[in-house]
């Protein structure tokens, strides 16, 4: 394609008041429309930097208390078949600790999975 133009302006539309990009990727999973939900992830240490690639920098990460190799940390999420991928592509290095009804959500899923 050579000397390609525009030849009309299209109006932008403003985003909805409030509204940030970033918290937007974060929260997505490649899901429109799935109910967002706040999630608390446990993972691995070796796991920082895929947490850090998914999840804002800022994001608060703490020790998990009851094992010295695993971290934990609330994350407002979309809560989709596409979020359970991610989490179970490490092979349990992420799981979803909480809340329960989020975990039985991803069990769910992972039973689907297994019994397809």
């Amino acid at each position: 394609m050579k000397k390609v133009a525009v030849d009309e302006k299209i109006p932008l539309v403003k985003p909805p008041k409030g509204f940030s990009v970033a918290k937007h990727m974060e929260e997505s999973f490649s899901m429109f429309g799935a109910e967002t939900a706040t999630v608390l992830i446990r993972f691995r240490k070796d796991l920082l930097t895929q947490f850090y690639d998914r999840f804002e920098q800022d994001v608060a990460v703490h020790p998990d208390p009851k094992d010295p190799e695993y971290l934990q940390a609330n994350v407002s999420v979309n809560v989709s078949p596409t979020f359970f991928a991610w989490i179970s592509q490490y092979e349990g290095g992420f799981t979803v600790a909480g809340p329960k009804r989020i975990r039985d959500m991803y069990h769910d899923h992972l039973r689907k999975a297994l019994e397809s």
